[in-house]
């Protein structure tokens, strides 16, 4: 009798330690980064592609892996998912993101990740394709992508525009995937890849 009672009160204690260490964890940062989204942005605008209203014309995509982190984002024209909702067609309306605009959105998006500290920056000269520059910048913690309005009839003195850009995060690395490029086999390995690829 005695010792069914002992074990009753073993197995309601560990219930009751694993309740708490369940109730204490920590939130994801996919649960973190959708709340201050929508504290920014509002709810989403369409709950099946996750979509946020950054304005009337540009919408955000928050891209999380399998273990909640985020990996990316896209701030892109509504209408680039007019194949999904008709209603988000391109009207004569519309208009590109000013200079302020976007370094006002890169500030919001700093606050659901930073980006770290400017390690390369963006070329002068960058590669003109379908009437854009494509510009890319390089962080300590992601790379920062977007394109500009580059039409020949421009004058250069016309304000910048920017049609879209997306944000890829770095992956930061665990202590034992750095033990194992540290390995004689993956050094090994890593030099074999290289005389492939050469």
């Amino acid at each position: 009798m005695v010792l069914h009672q002992l074990k009753s009160i073993f197995v309601l204690l560990a219930l009751l330690l694993l309740l708490s260490s369940v109730t204490e964890a920590k939130p994801t940062e996919r649960t973190r980064v959708v709340a201050l989204c929508d504290q920014l942005y509002g709810p989403v605008i369409d709950q099946r592609v996750k979509l946020y209203a950054v304005n009337q014309f540009f919408v955000l995509q928050l891209i999380f892996d399998r273990h909640d982190h985020l990996i990316a984002l896209q701030v892109e024209p509504k209408w680039f998912w007019d194949w999904y909702n008709v209603a988000w067609e391109a009207g004569d309306d519309f208009r590109n993101l000013s200079k302020p605009e976007f370094e006002r959105l890169l500030a919001d998006i700093d606050r659901l990740k930073p980006r770290g500290a400017l390690t390369k920056p963006a070329s002068a000269n960058p590669e003109i394709r379908n009437l854009t520059a494509w510009h890319r910048e390089t962080y300590t913690d992601a790379w920062l992508e977007w394109g500009e309005v580059a039409e020949p009839q421009r004058p250069p003195d016309a304000p910048v525009l920017i049609r879209w850009f997306n944000l890829y995060y770095v992956q930061q690395r665990t202590q034992h995937n750095k033990s194992l490029d540290a390995s004689p086999d993956a050094s090994g390995e890593r030099e074999a890849k290289a005389k492939v690829k050469r």
